[in-house]
């Protein structure tokens, strides 16, 4: 994308926070927020958010027939205590006014997503991560890479957006997937555990990429405009879910 990244929602935007959820460490610093700490960044697993503007304009392309989603910005914090890291992100989605949540709920998410469903509800979609969901969810994401609309920002050298973006571009980089035989082909991907950047010799970590991957769960919904608002109607969770999640 051409846009800027921002600090804070513009008006008659719509926004979704992306977010996935990394356990907590009870031996690390409280403080592991984006800002200044890009260095110690990868060294464990990262609570990790996207936040996207969903432009609904290619909706009327007749080749599209649904959103774009342009990033504005990233947060990423390291072993963060969860009551602090609930505080923090739901003061985020208030002040962004976002349309709709998109939270892993695997396993220690699941706690972090049943108290944001509870502050958010119908706005809050939890994902649970299997085998067959993780795999739906890579190939769904390359087809709204594919199609051109998932939008980078372009922000400034030396900003903390810039530097987020580039250990998401090295993740996207890092990443290794694998079809496994079969008709379902399923999808295997993901940044193998202990690979290290090669040029910094830090471990790497896949949060970020997970986190813009769940943009995809977005293009599930059914996005409509309408008169002179924009409309939002919602499938039903249950045809969606087969007992997994989004």
């Amino acid at each position: 994308g051409t846009h800027p990244p921002q600090d804070g929602p513009l008006p008659g935007r719509i926004y979704a926070a992306l977010i996935d959820v990394a356990g907590q460490d009870e031996g690390s610093p409280q403080s592991g927020e984006l800002g200044g700490q890009a260095n110690g960044l990868s060294y464990r697993d990262s609570t990790a958010l996207t936040l996207v503007d969903v432009d609904l304009e290619t909706l009327s392309d007749p080749l599209m027939k649904a959103p774009t989603y342009r990033v504005v910005q990233r947060r990423m914090w390291t072993g963060t205590d969860h009551t602090l890291l609930y505080g923090q992100l739901r003061s985020l989605i208030e002040e962004w006014k976002a349309c709709y949540v998109v939270i892993d709920a695997s396993g220690v998410g699941a706690g972090l997503s049943s108290f944001l469903e509870r502050a958010f509800p119908g706005k809050v979609l939890p994902f649970v991560f299997s085998q067959s969901s993780k795999s739906k969810l890579g190939w769904d994401f390359l087809g709204v890479v594919d199609s051109g609309r998932f939008k980078e920002c372009q922000p400034q050298i030396n900003t903390d957006e810039h530097r987020l973006q580039a250990v998401f571009v090295k993740e996207a980089q890092s990443c290794q997937y694998q079809v496994l035989p079969g008709p379902g082909k399923v999808l295997r991907w993901s940044v193998p555990d202990g690979f290290r950047d090669p040029e910094s010799g830090e471990l790497l970590h896949d949060d970020l990429l997970v986190s813009a991957a769940l943009v995809a769960v977005l293009d599930r919904l059914e996005w409509a405009v309408s008169g002179p608002g924009w409309v939002v109607p919602r499938r039903d969770p249950l045809t969606e879910m087969d007992g997994e999640g989004f």
